[in-house]
């Protein structure tokens, strides 16, 4: 009798130990939202200008948390600063409007001294989609521009 109640408060112990130490996955409200499937969890949206000639980056950068960043990077760093947030519906519709983009023409890239880009990582499922283009107006470039000066709407600099 002795026995049998160690035993089960040694299995009660054990249990809350080990289902305590789980790892715990949260959500954030943009991922509970009904318009980012499971699979575009992590990804990073970023749009800017490439200056060859300095070799320097600027931009943003939209997360799946909604967060909009300022992005500066040259031959030696990359350094993101948090503007502010978006609401979810905001991020799926800039998300749903450079993917229908993509879906159009996959690939654009131009060669330039100072170049526009969009970039999108979506480590989820392995999808990377790079559009950069020059000062010229090309037909691949075109939807592209569009994007990204609706992208550029949504920047509110403090």
């Amino acid at each position: 009798m002795f026995n049998n109640k160690i035993t089960i408060i040694f299995i009660i112990i054990f249990s809350i130990i080990i289902f305590s130490c789980a790892p715990k996955t949260y959500k954030t409200k943009l991922q509970e939202s009904d318009c980012l499937p499971k699979d575009y969890y992590g990804f990073i949206l970023e749009w800017g200008y490439i200056n060859n000639r300095t070799n320097t980056t600027t931009g943003y950068s939209l997360d799946d948390n909604g967060y909009i960043l300022m992005l500066i990077q040259n031959e030696n760093q990359k350094k993101y600063d948090t503007l502010y947030k978006i609401d979810a519906e905001q991020v799926c519709n800039i998300l749903n409007l450079y993917l229908l983009e993509v879906l159009k023409i996959s690939v654009v890239n131009e060669p330039g001294e100072e170049l526009t880009f969009i970039k999108l990582n979506m480590p989820a499922n392995n999808f990377r989609s790079n559009a950069v283009w020059n000062k010229f107006n090309t037909k691949a470039s075109e939807g592209y521009r569009k994007v990204f000066d609706t992208l550029m709407s949504n920047v509110k600099l403090p």
